[in-house]
Parts: structure tokens; sequence; C-alpha cells
């Protein structure tokens, strides 16, 4: 499942690039002046969608292939804890979409993970969101 993670990540990325790049080319067709701040919310909020449409897409994956014994869900609380109980040892990757104070964000990818025995409670907290976007609505 690891190997569709990056597939989708590498998608998201390239749609992200592809996605700037017209951005730009229609803001300098039209002759806009966009102030740096606009683009850095706008492409963040794209990267965000992205990312979390991978992540989608991935698990999709899992079920269609009956890989979804590979994934571990719960819920974190206002802190940002969460506690998952698992089954099997073994290395884990984290994948957290949710609220940082005023931002939208996504905690994960390949750089959150962690190793577990089998049958013990682990508590984890992802403090640096991966992306982060400042909720303007």
């Amino acid at each position: 499942m690891v190997h569709e993670w990056l597939r989708e990540e590498l998608k998201a990325a390239q749609a992200d690039s592809e996605g700037i790049d017209a951005d730009n080319a229609e803001w300098a067709r039209g002759g806009w002046t966009v102030s740096e701040d606009y683009m850095h919310q706008h492409q963040c909020v794209r990267t965000l969608r992205l990312t979390r449409e991978a992540l989608r897409r991935t698990l999709a994956w899992a079920e269609a292939h009956h890989k979804m014994s590979q994934v571990l869900a719960t819920e974190a609380d206002e802190e940002g804890n969460f506690e998952l109980a698992v089954r099997r040892p073994g290395l884990y990757h984290i994948f957290a979409s949710g609220r940082a104070g005023f931002n939208d964000a996504f905690w994960g990818g390949m750089t959150s993970s962690i190793t577990v025995e089998a049958g013990l409670a682990y508590t984890v907290k992802l403090s640096r969101p991966e992306t982060a976007c400042l909720v303007t609505e």
C-alpha cells in the first residue's frame, strides 16, 4: 500500500505543479497583479486538496484490493493527540487531516511513521503539519 500512496502522492505533486503553471499563465495573460500572499494561499489550498484526494484514492485502492487490514483509523482530540491499538507489529505511516489552530492542515507522508509492537497502545502527537493553510472562509 505504501507504493500506491507514493504513486498517488506523485500524481498530486504533478497536478499541483501544473496548476501553479496554469495559474501563473492565466494571471499573466489577464495582466493581473496578484499579491504573493494570495498566490501562496491559493497554491496552499490546492496542495491540501490534491493531497487529500491522493489519500482518498489510496484508501479506495486498498479497499478494492482487500488491503484495508493494513489501514487503521481513529479521531484525534483538539490537541492533535490520538491513540491506536495495533494487532500486528511493524512500521506504520501516519496520515492525518484536520485543523491546526486557524489552519486547515494535513500531516503525514513517508516522514511520519512509527514502529509498533503488537497489542500495545501508543499515544502519538503530530506537531508540525506537512501542509497548513489559513482558513479564510
